[in-house]
């Protein structure tokens, strides 16, 4: 399957069930009751089966390391890359996902800046890219439970809430950010986001 046809039938999937995804990631995490037994879903399409670990961060971005990790701005707690995951089915995962990040990795390594830059092409594909994964970060924060600093104590009541809604303290503003992402990967013109992006190499 080409670039062009994975990024097609992602945009299929995330117009055909985006509205269902969206809408049990906020009853789960968001907006319904604390005790709910939540029953984890894939990110793209909901199915229920056959699911597995999706890395937010793909392991070659950092290197499999396991010491590599990023702290979460609102609780500082560190969580390393490769523990950062979230439920993806088989499908989604295996043949869709990986294919993109493959084409994304080949990509990356293969252009050299003194031979050549990024065709109007790669460059469309790179930034849809770090959609998925701006997404994928997204629905981190939502389904990850907000827990104190060692150094704050903990505090049972707070640790009920996810991490997003205890940045932002505004369900509606949690589930737009979410929607939004979810938006621009539906979205296959890139030329309006071409200027948020800067490449270059050290």
């Amino acid at each position: 399957m080409t670039i062009d046809e994975n990024f097609l039938r992602l945009r299929k999937i995330v117009r055909m069930n985006g509205k269902y995804v969206m809408q049990k990631l906020f009853d789960d995490y968001v907006t319904g009751p604390i005790t709910k037994k939540i029953i984890p879903s894939c990110i793209l399409c909901g199915a229920e089966q056959k699911l597995t670990k999706e890395h937010v961060l793909p392991k070659w971005v950092f290197e499999s390391n396991a010491k590599h990790f990023f702290t979460t701005d609102v609780n500082q707690l560190s969580q390393s890359y490769i523990k950062a995951t979230i439920p993806a089915c088989q499908s989604c995962n295996s043949f869709l996902l990986n294919g993109i990040e493959r084409y994304i990795q080949r990509t990356l390594s293969e252009v050299d800046f003194k031979k050549r830059y990024y065709s109007p092409e790669e460059w469309g594909n790179v930034i849809r890219w770090l959609e998925i994964i701006d997404f994928k970060f997204q629905v981190l924060d939502i389904s990850k439970k907000f827990l104190a600093h060692k150094t704050a104590g903990y505090v049972p009541a707070i640790s009920d809430f996810s991490i997003a809604f205890m940045r932002d303290l505004s369900v509606r503003s949690v589930t737009s950010k979410a929607r939004l992402a979810l938006k621009r990967m539906g979205t296959k013109n890139k030329e309006k986001r071409a200027n948020s992006l800067i490449v270059g190499e050290l």
